[in-house]
């Protein structure tokens, strides 16, 4: 829940590296303009760094919280889970790529600025980068799983995921200056096949992975959420264990591990 937070935060302050270039930043004293522009810089980081929180945490808060035994003996299949936490993961990603998006639209609108597709302008150089960071989020969110199930841990999940991607990237570019020379756009097309291909790679492992998956050496239930501790909620009888909804089962366990 921490990461989605964070992230939501940073997709609606992102939009403020524009604020300076409006109609109307002429009206905020020097220090204002200071804080928006710390702001807007620290935002992109702690946008891109929530997403792969995200990513990553959705298999690894299992391992975090030690409840990956009784996680896995829950009465469903292994495809219900996995498809479960890929279709949470899917709604938060995309909930929090609108958010910013819609931020950026609305504080677009506010100060004035008008963005063009001419190819001579500065703008083609902002799509390549929405172009690149869209394809970082897909591969990311497809890559977390095998990545946090091999290395059984968030940080392990996010340490590799983003290890992998930064040697395919530069592993393309040198393969794409051998073979293209210095042509921009094709070493960029060339990134972004090879992005694709991995993306679907490692969704294909990670499911694979999660079919033949075996926990060794574990305790079922030890360092989770004890909800006899918050007894004194309205929300504690919602959260229990009801066997009689294997979804709703599923979904009160997901935030119960999510509570603080």
């Amino acid at each position: 829940m921490l990461p989605w937070t964070i992230t939501l935060v940073a997709a609606l302050i992102m939009p403020l590296e524009i604020l300076p270039s409006g109609s109307w930043s002429q009206l905020l004293p020097w220090w204002a303009k200071q804080v928006v522009g710390f702001l807007s810089g620290l935002s992109p980081v702690l946008f891109f760094g929530g997403l792969i929180a995200m990513s990553a945490g959705t298999f690894g808060m299992e391992f975090q919280h030690k409840t990956t035994a009784l996680w896995l003996s829950q009465p469903a299949s292994r495809a219900r889970l996995w498809k479960d936490k890929m279709f949470v993961l899917a709604a938060t990603l995309v909930i929090s790529v609108l958010a910013a998006l819609a931020a950026f639209a609305v504080t677009q609108r506010s100060t004035g600025i008008q963005l063009t597709l001419e190819k001579d302008s500065g703008n083609e150089v902002f799509i390549e980068a929405v172009l690149g960071a869209a394809l970082f989020i897909f591969s990311t969110a497809c890559s977390g799983c095998y990545w946090t199930l091999l290395a059984r841990s968030t940080l392990g999940g996010i340490v590799f995921s983003l290890g992998s991607q930064f040697a395919l990237v530069a592993g393309v570019l040198v393969a794409a200056d051998k073979l293209f020379g210095g042509d921009a756009q094709l070493n960029l097309g060339a990134i972004g096949v090879a992005g694709l291909l991995y993306a679907i790679a490692l969704l294909r492992f990670g499911w694979c992975k999660f079919m033949s998956f075996q926990l060794r050496d574990s305790a079922p239930g030890r360092g989770g959420l004890q909800l006899d501790s918050l007894a004194g909620l309205v929300t504690v009888r919602w959260l229990r264990r009801a066997p009689r909804n294997r979804f709703l089962n599923l979904l009160r366990k997901e935030l119960g591990l999510s509570l603080p």
